[in-house]
């Protein structure tokens, strides 16, 4: 695979390869070990081929979820259909508090999942369990949900069936399986936050820094400014013999003195507010229009944004 890969890069003229999107098949691991061999030969490897293989992480985790989800998929579908009958009208929902308050349950929402979002499945369950007492109680006092899940709810094109003490057992067990995963997601934002941070933050430095080195060994002027401020700056300098030397010994003198010029483009970059969000949020747009305050980091955004997710 990694010959044909590279049969085609010859073909193509390509020789600057960013990261290589594979699956997960253990296989991938020596094509694209073979292919960063062949970089390596040709000078072009960035950073030694770290970034050169791109899992999908997201993928593992899904494939991981899924097949524990198909093993219990009648149960989850029957809390479903359930949760769904309930939240149909406010008479129902007021005769299920009703219930809940005879149980003495905590009122809350039941919240009714997206099939295809485990984390939104992770969360009904975990509510519906909470719920058990009162569900059973509703179940047993209105015969409309019975009717509902043994005709009316259909799955596979058959009806559901009623719920179980082996379909609570199974989401439970489920639910706590999901609820791992469900954690490890909240914890991006949690207390490890700062630590990942500062582990992007050091990786965007050596990167970015693999990156002005690229184009300082392509300045036909000798030197460039790692904080480079403007693009036409650095067009002058490649273009005027012996500007890009002047032009450094005046960024020298200000990033001595404290100057605007201190800080790398990087740093000045990080230093930002962050954008407000809205849905109409168009970020190559904006690397577009920001370019030319920071040309090495949208040389990066570029090649990175090409990456599929």
């Amino acid at each position: 695979m990694a010959r044909c890969i590279i049969d085609y890069l010859r073909e193509w003229g390509l020789q600057n390869i960013f990261t290589i999107t594979v699956g997960n098949a253990s296989s991938n691991d020596v094509t694209v070990e073979k292919l960063s061999d062949k970089l390596d030969d040709w000078g072009t490897n960035s950073m030694n081929g770290q970034h050169l293989h791109m899992r999908c992480m997201a993928h593992i985790v899904n494939l991981i979820v899924k097949d524990d989800l198909k093993e219990s998929s009648i149960s989850i579908t029957r809390v479903r259909c359930a949760v769904r009958y309930i939240r149909q009208s406010h008479a129902k929902l007021r005769k299920f508090q009703e219930y809940c308050e005879s149980k003495n349950i905590v009122k809350k929402s039941l919240c009714l999942d997206v099939p295809t979002r485990w984390n939104s499945t992770c969360l009904m369950l975990s509510r519906a369990i909470e719920y058990e007492r009162a569900i059973k109680e509703y179940s047993d006092r209105d015969t409309g949900l019975s009717r509902y899940l043994m005709f009316d709810a259909i799955s596979d094109g058959k009806p559901v069936g009623m719920l179980t003490r082996t379909d609570w057992d199974d989401v439970k067990r489920i639910a706590q399986f999901l609820e791992i995963f469900y954690n490890l997601t909240l914890k991006m934002f949690g207390d490890k936050g700062t630590i990942i941070e500062k582990e992007v933050h050091t990786y965007m430095s050596s990167l970015f820094n693999e990156y002005v080195s690229k184009s300082v060994s392509k300045d036909i002027g000798g030197k460039v400014s790692t904080s480079l401020p403007s693009s036409s700056f650095s067009t002058m300098e490649t273009s005027i013999p012996g500007l890009g030397e002047h032009l450094d010994e005046i960024r020298k003198h200000k990033a001595a003195s404290g100057g605007v010029d201190s800080k790398t483009e990087l740093e000045k970059y990080l230093a930002e507010d962050p954008e407000n969000e809205r849905p109409d949020f168009d970020i190559l747009a904006w690397w577009k229009v920001n370019s030319p305050r920071f040309p090495i980091l949208a040389k990066i955004a570029r090649d990175v944004l090409a990456i599929p997710i």
